[in-house]
């Protein structure tokens, strides 16, 4: 599966050599030095916090899966101003590229979701589907817990950030606070940046809907329980239980917060 994914990033890199020569290559990992790359499970709101960053970085937002995307408004939605000569922010929802990068010198943003939000909007499946996925390790639980073993054994403490998207909605500027140092970024705009962060965020709601596919629309729901609310309790535990008996270390570190109660 990583030979073809790798094949394909090579032959887009040939088919379009003018918008994509500068990127980083997958193919050759020992080639990838000082980059910054975001990883995140579909709809987990990293459209949200790319948004943010660029903003206040004027980072170039890059996604390495689908370099095509760079000649489209999906890469920057709000037109905002870009400055070509930092350092790119690379995006990913494939842990695979990310898997043999050097973890000494590059670093890596992990956005995590509730497995029992972002799992059944992205796969559109209905109770007994998403317990079924569970039970197996299929469907959409597969990547989910790909991406947090990419991050658990990215080997650098100091080089990667872990941040959940419930914490970006409750307390964001804690969270961009945090992301900006981690970037080595200045955090002198923030506070200015807070005070028309609710405007900032509709406005962008508002472009990416317009841009967007059906499916990869913003939610209008502040709810963080909006679709596992769809479940009975006895199947969300049933989930939590499997994903605490099958993969005990990824639940003690990173997934005990989501357990329903």
């Amino acid at each position: 599966m990583k030979f073809i994914l790798k094949k394909c990033f090579f032959l887009l890199v040939i088919w379009s050599p003018n918008c994509f020569s500068d990127y980083v290559d997958p193919i050759y990992p020992e080639t990838i030095h000082h980059e910054q790359f975001l990883l995140s499970y579909p709809h987990s709101g990293a459209h949200l916090l790319l948004a943010i960053t660029q903003k206040l970085t004027k980072k170039t937002l890059r996604h390495i899966d689908m370099p095509w995307l760079e000649t489209t408004s999906l890469v920057n939605p709000l037109s905002l101003e870009r400055d070509f000569s930092k350092k790119s922010l690379y995006f990913t929802k494939n842990a695979e590229l990310l898997t043999e990068i050097d973890s000494e010198s590059n670093k890596m943003i992990l956005l995590l979701r509730n497995y029992k939000e972002c799992i059944p909007r992205w796969r559109f499946c209905n109770e007994v589907d998403l317990l079924e996925s569970a039970k197996s390790c299929m469907g959409g639980f597969t990547s989910y817990l790909d991406n947090i073993l990419c991050y658990h054994n990215w080997s650098n403490p100091k080089t990667k950030l872990l941040i959940y998207y419930e914490d970006l909605v409750k307390k964001p500027r804690k969270v961009i606070y945090k992301l900006l140092n981690f970037l080595n970024e200045s955090s002198e705009q923030l506070d200015v940046f807070m005070s028309d962060y609710p405007e900032f965020e509709e406005h962008l709601r508002r472009n990416f809907n317009t841009l967007a596919p059906y499916n990869e629309k913003f939610s209008s729901k502040k709810d963080l329980f909006f679709h596992s609310r769809k479940f009975s309790k006895e199947t969300c535990k049933e989930i939590d239980g499997l994903l605490k008996d099958h993969y005990p270390t990824l639940w003690d570190t990173y997934l005990k917060k989501y357990e329903t109660k």
